[in-house]
């Protein structure tokens, strides 16, 4: 099993099984929801197990692998604490009001008191609907703190400016914290958006916070075809190609 340093099990970490002197990769796998992986039919030598997770590489002390045994190589990882990630549209109209919604998942702050997750516009020509909205404070208002290996969201509602100029590139950075008893965690991420005189398709129906395009953004485009929106057939084509292609 692959954990933290402080025995938190860490899933989707690569783990690969290499001949200790030369480096070279037997095998490669990731571990599951437990942590936990298994390579088998493994030939009798000395070998060193890898693993990785995010920008974090550790490796096991050389051990040998006995004909017909078993062996679990110590080695452990420290892992993200906090996790962010951020979903917002690639592509912003001027005027037009965005969601962006981020999720952060607790990896590892036992009993977390407190937190907040906050989004930043920088200057012109992104802002916040409600520049009291963020950040949100994480244990207060009903905003959950989200135990071990459980994930919070919050929405924030994105205003384009008018005067925003078309093809101008600006970025949102988010930022995560979460606090116990003995210290605090924290995370930050960016993303950056396009401003753009016309939204393609997919883009545009693509809200729901998930990635890629899902049914009911597609059943939302029929819709909107339907009742005589300013959709074309070949718009509507362009979201259910954009389905097809999610859910290959």
């Amino acid at each position: 099993m692959i954990a933290t340093e402080t025995g938190q099990p860490v899933s989707d970490a690569t783990v690969r099984l290499l001949i200790a002197d030369t480096d070279k990769v037997v095998s490669s796998t990731t571990t599951d929801n437990q942590g936990e992986y298994v390579f088998s039919d493994i030939a009798t030598g000395q070998y060193i197990v890898e693993v990785e997770f995010g920008q974090d590489t550790n490796r096991s002390e050389i051990f040998s692998v006995p004909d017909g045994g078993t062996v679990s190589p110590e080695v452990s990882i420290t892992g993200a604490a906090v996790e962010l990630s951020v979903a917002a549209p690639a592509t912003v109209q001027p005027g037009s009001t965005v969601t962006v919604t981020a999720e952060v998942t607790n990896r590892d702050v036992p009993e977390a008191s407190s937190g907040l997750i906050n989004l930043s516009t920088g200057a012109a020509p992104l802002s916040l609907a409600n520049e009291r909205t963020s950040p949100v404070f994480l244990g207060f208002g009903g905003n959950p703190i989200p135990a071990v290996d459980d994930t919070v969201s919050q929405e924030f509602e994105l205003i384009v400016a008018e005067e925003a100029a078309v093809g101008q590139n600006a970025t949102l950075t988010a930022e995560a914290r979460l606090q116990n008893g003995d210290a605090t965690r924290n995370t930050t991420t960016t993303r950056t958006v396009t401003i753009s005189n016309q939204q393609d398709p997919a883009q545009r129906f693509d809200t729901n916070g998930e990635p890629g395009i899902q049914g009911d953004e597609v059943l939302d485009a029929i819709s909107q075809f339907n009742e005589g929106g300013d959709l074309e057939p070949g718009d509507v084509l362009d979201v259910i190609s954009a389905f097809n292609e999610n859910n290959a």
